[in-house]
């Protein structure tokens, strides 16, 4: 893994799984972290990205049957 890829891990955060579940990058238990102003789900132990989020201001309407 390359320093890239990296978040600090020093800033606050929320939890983003309930469980812990195992890293693809380090094998550690984690439940993911989203630091605060952060659109990035990262390993609470190695800070290795898991999933990125993008924001977009345009709108998508969609039907839902819900």
């Amino acid at each position: 893994m390359n320093g890239s890829n990296v978040i600090d891990l020093s800033r606050r955060y929320v939890r983003f799984y309930a469980t812990h579940i195992e890293c693809d990058f380090c094998g550690e238990l984690s439940r993911g972290r989203i630091y605060d102003s952060m659109q990035a789900v990262v390993c609470g132990s190695c800070g290795g990205v898991w999933w990125t989020f993008e924001h977009s201001d345009e709108w998508h309407e969609e039907a839902w049957d819900g």
